[in-house]
């Protein structure tokens, strides 16, 4: 199998950042760094237990119908 950096030297381009796109670029220059800090990392991680839990709580709400249900001619 062939890596990334001898496709790159293959294809002329000197480093892999020129084959990024616009999106992959923003993921390893801004996300990626961004999500690993520790403070950042907590917050979703939070956010995230917060949203598991409402819809843990909503899902033990739901009940099933009492009456026939109508349907359309």
């Amino acid at each position: 199998m062939t890596s990334l950096t001898e496709l790159c030297v293959r294809a002329g381009h000197r480093d892999e950042e020129e084959i990024l796109s616009g999106l992959d670029h923003f993921f390893k220059d801004k996300y990626a760094p961004c999500i690993t800090k520790k403070p950042v990392a907590a917050a979703m991680s939070i956010t995230g237990l917060v949203y598991i839990i409402f819809c843990i709580a909503m899902a033990l709400q739901l009940e099933p119908p009492t009456e026939q249900e109508k349907w359309f001619p």
